[in-house]
């Protein structure tokens, strides 16, 4: 379920191209490149816009399923691209979160990108119900407004790529996420212990963290190099306060997988 964090609070989402044009924009991203709109568009370019924070639970939780789009549609090197758009966070902010969860599109920060500018000018223009919230903007100018809820790789944003902006998958863009992957976390809601199993290609160097929801590093477990196959890890929650948490699964100490995970007593 979206978890609300919005300017407007509202409960309305929908999967229908909108009839409003979409506000131009020129932003920065965190690497220093200028970001423009209209231009970007007019190139043949489609952009989907990502509105996130850095301490937004669903954000966080989707991660790895924008990383699977950007990467099946050609990682930014084609005919499409992801702008993650920040309305709060710093520059430096942006660049720890990115790092720690494996984002690797552009992103532009609410302080020193222009974001919050950004953010103003959409929740002015559509129903904005909170973060996150996904729109793809076509070469055409044509927008597809908040697709929600986001399944696991996204098949929602893809559909709106191929059938709205005619966009084809990239052949290159064969996502690494899928290749370490959680495949489950039970027993959920877990008591006192909690079962992370993933699945492995190769033998490779595992580290399992977890996050409480503001994004704080709450417990690291490094069961070392593990085979390749269908495997499982142990985790210990009996000292975790009741709440929710993500579990980060990372691979050779790069980010592969994130799933929420909820701690009962």
């Amino acid at each position: 379920m979206k978890k609300i964090y919005s300017l407007l609070v509202g409960l309305t989402v929908c999967l229908a191209a909108q009839a409003q044009t979409p506000p131009d924009f020129t932003a920065t991203d965190t690497d220093g490149n200028t970001l423009n709109l209209y231009s970007t568009l007019a190139s043949g370019k489609s952009i989907m816009l990502d509105f996130f924070f850095t301490t937004c639970p669903p954000c966080i939780a989707n991660v790895p399923n924008i990383e699977h789009i950007y990467q099946q549609f050609g990682a930014g090197s084609g005919d499409f691209d992801i702008w993650a758009i920040n309305d709060r966070n710093t520059d430096a902010q942006l660049v720890a979160y990115n790092a720690q969860y494996g984002v690797t599109n552009p992103s532009v920060s609410g302080t020193e990108g222009g974001g919050l500018a950004v953010v103003n000018s959409y929740s002015g223009t559509y129903n904005f119900t909170g973060f996150p919230t996904y729109a793809v903007i076509c070469s055409d100018q044509s927008v597809t407004w908040d697709i929600w809820p986001i399944s696991t790789n996204a098949p929602e944003i893809k559909a709106a790529l191929e059938n709205n902006c005619g966009l084809v998958e990239s052949p290159a863009g064969i996502n690494d996420v899928e290749k370490v992957a959680i495949t489950a976390v039970y027993p959920n809601p877990s008591v006192e212990y909690a079962t992370v199993a993933y699945k492995l290609d190769d033998r490779s160097l595992i580290t399992i963290e977890v996050f409480n929801i503001l994004g704080d590093l709450i417990k690291t477990v490094s069961p070392g190099y593990i085979n390749a196959g269908q495997k499982e890890t142990l985790l210990n929650v009996r000292d975790l306060t009741p709440g929710n948490y993500f579990i980060k699964l990372s691979i050779n100490n790069e980010f592969s997988d994130v799933m929420k995970l909820n701690v009962m007593r």
